[in-house]
């Protein structure tokens, strides 16, 4: 199933080839700048970190919406196959386009960290910066039960507190400011972007590794909550 909506997705995109291409280059046009100026590590952090969960909601939740609307997922709603297995599947199929999307950035980003950096933290910031694609996706999929229209004014009007609540934007110092943060999946992908180049970070990268999964994890579960929402 997940394999069938990641070759749609797939087809999809290279029915244009120029389309293709520059989404697949425009994340690191957008980041290449700040690997060629005296931009510190905080600033690569914090815009890496805000194009993910930019390019994440205009992706699972944009594709279903636009289905939503012509009323083709009406014949999947009378299928034998279960709400939460077709919006997992287009969870999982965009998560995974975005995931090469950000591949160029992403060597980029290795070319310019230490070479001594231990397999722990490499680690930690792969898996934050997927669960941070994925947590995208999947807030984008669940405005999409709760609002028929005007979804991007709301994300917009989400996406600077998020950033604010994350520590991306506004650096965390209170212990509650800290906890909260621990429910916020970009807050992970940022401190772990530290670690990386070395930076003091709140979290270890253990700590990244075990608790970034949590958040994502109930997201999800609110996901497969309203799927049949979602879809209908």
């Amino acid at each position: 199933m997940i394999v069938l909506f990641f070759q749609k997705r797939i087809k999809e995109f290279l029915k244009n080839k120029k389309v293709f291409v520059l989404k697949l280059v425009l994340p690191s046009i957008l980041l290449l700048p700040l690997f060629f100026t005296p931009a510190n590590v905080y600033l690569i952090a914090a815009t890496t970190t805000f194009l993910i969960v930019i390019f994440g909601f205009y992706g699972a939740g944009e594709s279903l919406g636009k289905e939503k609307a012509k009323s083709s997922l009406q014949k999947i709603v009378i299928s034998p196959i279960s709400p939460f297995r077709i919006v997992f599947g287009e969870i999982l199929a965009h998560s995974l386009l975005e995931f090469l999307q950000f591949l160029p950035a992403l060597i980029l980003i290795f070319i310019k960290i230490p070479s001594e950096i231990a397999l722990s933290v490499l680690s930690a910031y792969l898996l934050s910066f997927f669960c941070t694609i994925f947590s995208a996706n999947v807030l984008g999929v669940l405005l999409i039960s709760i609002f028929s229209e005007f979804r991007t004014v709301v994300f917009l009007t989400m996406l600077f507190p998020l950033m604010i609540f994350s520590g991306v934007f506004v650096p965390l110092k209170s212990w509650t400011q800290i906890a909260v943060a621990k429910f916020l999946p970009p807050s992970y992908l940022y401190q772990s972007t530290l670690l990386i180049f070395g930076k003091e970070s709140i979290f270890s990268s253990w700590e990244v590794i075990i608790l970034s999964l949590l958040p994502t994890l109930f997201i999800l579960i609110l996901a497969a909550a309203f799927s049949k929402k979602i879809i209908r």
